[in-house]
């Protein structure tokens, strides 16, 4: 009977043996390994909803066209300077670039977008539209320790052909964690 046991033993190591390589590659026993505790990773902290407050509207001022062919006005999102070229003319009056707080988790990383492009119109139906909007943010904004993050925009407005009329319209601005 010994013998038996024994046989049986050694087939059984031989075919262990045997199979403890699969393709070439030693099979591990996971019964075997010393069980390792690993910590739970812990839950992140609860971001607070963000917040979006425009403070200044874009305003491109008073442009008048003297040729009936349109333009355009850009206003900077740093210096809020104001450039008209085409068949437009600068009237004066106040210009205003764009500012808005965004609030929310402290030292949270953020991402904002601004629309590719936004269409104005006037009480008489004309339409403008404002292209090329633009933020002075650095290129990874995140917000500062009171949760909070101020920055300016800007864009280029477009004229096209004789129209005329106070043109509004809504800049939808996004802001989402990164």
């Amino acid at each position: 009977m010994a013998w038996l046991q024994n046989s049986l033993f050694g087939l059984l190591a031989a075919v262990l043996a045997e199979s403890a390589t699969f393709g070439g590659a030693p099979l591990v026993c996971r019964l075997c390994e010393p069980v390792i505790d690993k910590p739970e990773p812990m839950p992140s902290a609860p971001q607070a909803p963000l917040r979006i407050e425009v403070e200044t509207a874009l305003d491109f001022s008073r442009i008048a066209s003297d040729t009936g062919q349109g333009g355009d006005v850009t206003v900077d999102p740093r210096g809020g300077n104001r450039r008209v070229s085409g068949g437009l003319r600068d009237m004066g009056g106040l210009v205003l670039k764009g500012t808005a707080r965004v609030t929310g988790t402290p030292f949270a990383a953020v991402r904002i977008d601004l629309p590719a492009r936004v269409q104005l119109r006037s009480s008489t139906g004309a339409t403008a539209e404002v292209v090329d909007l633009k933020t002075d943010l650095s290129a990874a904004p995140r917000l500062d320790s009171t949760g909070t993050l101020v920055f300016s925009f800007g864009g280029r407005l477009v004229v096209r052909g004789q129209v005329s009329g106070n043109f509004r319209g809504n800049v939808p601005i996004t802001a989402d964690y990164e």
